[in-house]
């Protein structure tokens, strides 16, 4: 079978910001499908993927599906639903790592996410589509039909990690059946979700609670049972190192230091540190994979910062400020201290959001 593909992919950037990487694969069956696949790209386009075109070429639909799906977050098949059904069907795994799959008649008349309509953004990415091409989206979640609130979206557009994925389905079914759900926060989020069903700072069936604070920090003041977590990115991680240290050490003492105070490592948004420690390739190395941002500021900067901290002879003389981590972490976050200076084999560490 001739398969017309069109891959839209943009450029690696290696950074030590947040910034999601928007890839997305199209691929047509027919010349009329292949003409509507452009009229996608430049939609695309304009929503931030640069695009580019494969040529013509033999080969299986399926085992191109297979290779897109670890590298892309959305695939959009122009054709029959049928065709992308069996072409998927091989390596789709579950909700929370699938890509999102749309597909689209080669007519343009309908646009039907078939895979991850709520965690994948299939839904919202088939609206978006689907207004472009004047076509009807297909939408077939219970929650969206019904207007009832989903966690898996609420946490996907704002960024928030989910703790339990087999409670987020019981949180799910339970706004379907119109329970009642508590919602529980403690910590700077954008908002508490309103819904109906929903009762701030009171139990109910099940429970929600937005925070960064692992069951043992939670002090009575969430209920402990039948209750979903949702962390949010938020915590700033101030940081001072001795030189040349390697990354495994710094990644260990980050993550025991986390484990201690009981914050989830999902909650930590950046690492800040003294503009001295530009060239530690740990820290550069660690941020990269646990995809963290990175800042750096001068001691003059941290010298400024107000407020009580730890002071050390030593890192003054070294540094040009008596405490690097607690005031770089108050700096970074634009906040308040929540977990002061740790020092632990060559690493000091402090918290804030």
């Amino acid at each position: 079978m001739i398969v017309n593909k069109v891959m839209c992919n943009i450029e690696m950037r290696l950074s030590m910001t947040e910034k999601q990487e928007k890839k997305a694969a199209v691929i047509a069956f027919t010349a009329e499908g292949e003409r509507l696949a452009e009229k996608i790209i430049s939609k695309l386009q304009e929503n931030g993927y640069l695009c580019a075109g494969y040529p013509k070429a033999m080969g299986s639909v399926v085992s191109w599906a297979g290779e897109q799906f670890s590298a892309v977050q959305v695939l959009v098949f122009v054709g029959a639903v049928g065709i992308a059904v069996r072409a998927i069907a091989p390596w789709v795994k579950d909700k929370f790592t699938d890509p999102a799959v749309v597909v689209v008649d080669e007519t343009g008349k309908f646009v039907i996410p078939i895979l991850s309509g709520h965690l994948g953004g299939a839904n919202d990415f088939a609206r978006m589509l689907a207004e472009f091409l004047c076509a009807v989206p297909v939408i077939t979640t219970a929650t969206d039909l019904r207007g009832c609130f989903a966690v898996d979206v609420f946490a996907r557009e704002r960024g928030l990690w989910i703790t339990d994925r087999r409670l987020a389905k019981e949180m799910s079914a339970a706004a379907l059946r119109g329970s009642s759900i508590g919602v529980f926060g403690d910590c700077p989020v954008q908002e508490l979700p309103v819904f109906l069903g929903g009762r701030p700072n009171q139990s109910g069936e099940i429970n929600l609670y937005l925070g960064i604070w692992k069951k043992e920090k939670w002090e009575g003041k969430i209920p402990r049972e039948n209750t979903l977590q949702l962390v949010p990115r938020v915590v700033t991680l101030g940081l001072g190192c001795r030189k040349d240290i390697d990354k495994e050490t710094l990644k260990m003492q980050v993550m025991e230091a986390l484990d201690a105070w009981g914050i989830w490592p999902q909650a930590v948004k950046k690492i800040a540190t003294i503009t001295l420690k530009k060239e530690e390739k740990a820290i550069q190395e660690l941020c990269l994979e646990m995809h963290w941002e990175l800042c750096f500021f001068s001691s003059q900067e941290l010298a400024d910062v107000k407020g009580e901290f730890s002071f050390s002879a030593f890192v003054e003389q070294t540094t040009g400020v008596g405490n690097v981590c607690e005031r770089a972490a108050v700096l970074g976050a634009g906040g308040r201290l929540l977990e002061k200076k740790t020092v632990k084999k060559g690493v000091a560490l402090a918290a804030a959001w």
